[in-house]
């Protein structure tokens, strides 16, 4: 930048900002499944499009089920994340939080 300007971002703990999603959608209208379903939905969408390698847990996976995964690197590029990203259309809960993606695009300028 030219003239000096510097950028300040703030991020939302993804989590938090997806489950206050999940309540105003059903504030405004309870026809919505209940949030970990809707997660389920979103992360097999998001698993289809390649954006996400985690393993699916069962419903009653413990804290000590979830540190013992693995999670390998995707192999894309940052133009086929970005591809993939803009097909998670009607997904809020998870697509807002995926900042690393979202803020790509911003460091270019």
């Amino acid at each position: 930048c030219p003239w000096g300007a510097k950028i300040l971002v703030l991020l939302r703990n993804p989590v938090d900002r997806a489950y206050s999603q999940h309540q105003m959608d059903i504030a405004k209208q309870p026809k919505y499944l209940p949030f970990e379903e809707r997660i389920r939905v979103e992360v097999g969408r998001m698993r289809q499009l390649g954006l996400n390698n985690m393993p699916l847990l069962p419903m009653n996976a413990t804290l000590k089920d979830i540190e013992a995964l693995e999670f390998p690197a995707l192999d894309r590029t940052p133009e086929q994340e970005q591809a993939a990203f803009e097909q998670l259309i009607k997904m809020p809960l998870l697509k807002k939080g995926l900042y690393a993606i979202q803020l790509r695009e911003w460091f270019k300028w």
